[in-house]
């Protein structure tokens, strides 16, 4: 920035997008060098940075048109190999903003930072919303993990990649309870109750997880109609195990249809939605 004027971004931000995408373009080339809003937020958060900082930076790279979003994907929208000053280099060349810039973009980041305190909503959408409720539960290490599988779900068509779809709304409805067990068994109030959620948890079965989720009366997970829907995802994700199709489909699996992958993906948020619900009735304890 000029003299006198105060640094605004968070160049740490900057730095890490830039280094992302430079390494992208290095491995893949330039027009493959995309990736989704949410992982990148979720490893600069991973690497110690503050998700306003992160947000902040990607915002502002947006609307000065360094970079462009579409369906949640970033790319830039110049040549970025990684080999340029970096955004603290840059600053210490006293490379600025223009003042017309900074003036535009302070309301943006500044709505950005304020939404994090304001009481508005982070997240319209119950895998976004589950996602910022990892860290309370005590997984805050696998936030990019869950992002990820959110993010190949949400790029995931239901006509040509049906079986995907599948396997990873399974995925998300299994991580969903899995990440709930210890905070619901020291509520003790029904769910998970059973001494099978002692072991190991590579020895929890996702049947187990839903119909134990669906249990402790009016302090339950998921109702009736829910655990019915995912105990139907959980039949179509098993079209992945060979051995499970010979037994139940000795003639032949039939098809995996659209729609069957379409109601997957409303079961998986319709579960990650009521987890979220249950979680607003039985928080867990502030840390």
């Amino acid at each position: 920035m000029g003299q006198g004027q105060p640094e605004y971004r968070d160049l740490e931000a900057f730095d890490f997008v830039y280094t992302e995408f430079g390494e992208l373009a290095r491995n893949l080339g330039q027009a493959k060098a995309q990736l989704e809003r949410d992982t990148l937020v979720s490893r600069a958060v991973s690497r110690g940075i503050s998700e306003t900082g992160i947000e902040a930076a990607i915002t502002i790279l947006i609307f000065a048109e360094y970079m462009a979003e579409k369906d949640g994907v970033l790319r830039f929208a110049m040549p970025v190999n990684g080999n340029g000053p970096l955004p603290s280099e840059q600053m210490k060349a006293r490379v600025a903003m223009p003042r017309d810039t900074r003036s535009q973009l302070m309301p943006i980041v500044k709505d950005v930072i304020s939404r994090r305190t304001d009481g508005r909503p982070r997240h319209a959408e119950p895998f976004d919303a589950f996602a910022a409720r990892l860290s309370s539960l005590g997984y805050a290490g696998f936030h990019t993990w869950w992002v990820q599988i959110v993010s190949e779900l949400k790029r995931s068509d239901v006509q040509s990649a049906s079986v995907s779809v599948c396997v990873l709304a399974a995925a998300l409805v299994e991580g969903a309870l899995t990440f709930v067990v210890k905070h619901a068994r020291s509520m003790q109030v029904g769910p998970f109750g059973s001494n099978n959620f002692e072991r190991d948890p590579r020895t929890w079965r996702i049947d187990d997880l839903v119909s134990s989720a669906a249990s402790g009366g009016r302090s339950s997970i998921l109702d009736q109609a829910t655990r019915s829907r995912a105990d139907s995802l959980i039949q179509t994700r098993q079209r992945i195990h060979a051995g499970r199709m010979l037994s139940d489909h000795p003639a032949g699996v039939p098809d995996l249809r659209p729609e069957e992958a379409r109601d997957a993906k409303q079961t998986s948020e319709l579960v990650v939605r009521s987890v979220l619900d249950w979680l607003d009735r039985f928080p867990p304890d502030p840390k």
